[in-house]
């Protein structure tokens, strides 16, 4: 995630990998949301040197889930199909995008998306009641 200097502490991968696979598992999360912005706010590492960790433990954590998931018929693999071209597009938009925005930039964007998004569950999840 960052350079010798600072480096989080060893115990804090498998704290927090834990943690994120956890949520990532439960509520279908990207883990490696999670993991980034864990470290960033603890040790205070780069948003942009955490990207290409998170998406490989997207990747992973997506295919566990997936396998886990296979005796299920929850996996709807039409609209896997649909997603993934454009998912992939995205993916390469979106890291051209973080490697050229000022790092200051990139962490506020990442903190609004998930306030964002967290504030969207929490009312739809208060009128279920």
């Amino acid at each position: 995630l960052a350079g010798p200097a600072m480096a989080p502490p060893l115990w804090s991968y498998p704290s927090i990998g834990a943690f994120a696979g956890f949520l990532s598992g439960m509520l279908g999360v990207g883990g490696g949301g999670i993991v980034v912005l864990a470290f960033s706010l603890i040790f205070h590492t780069p948003v942009l040197g955490g990207l290409p960790l998170a998406l490989a433990i997207n990747v992973v954590n997506a295919t566990s889930g997936v396998v886990a998931q296979r005796g299920t018929g929850q996996t709807h693999w039409e609209d896997v199909a649909k997603l993934v071209p454009a998912a992939l597009v995205g993916i390469a938009v979106g890291v051209g995008l973080a490697i050229v925005m000022p790092a200051n930039a990139l962490k506020v964007i990442f903190a609004l998306f998930f306030l964002y998004m967290g504030w969207r569950l929490v009312r739809r999840g208060a009128r279920l009641r």
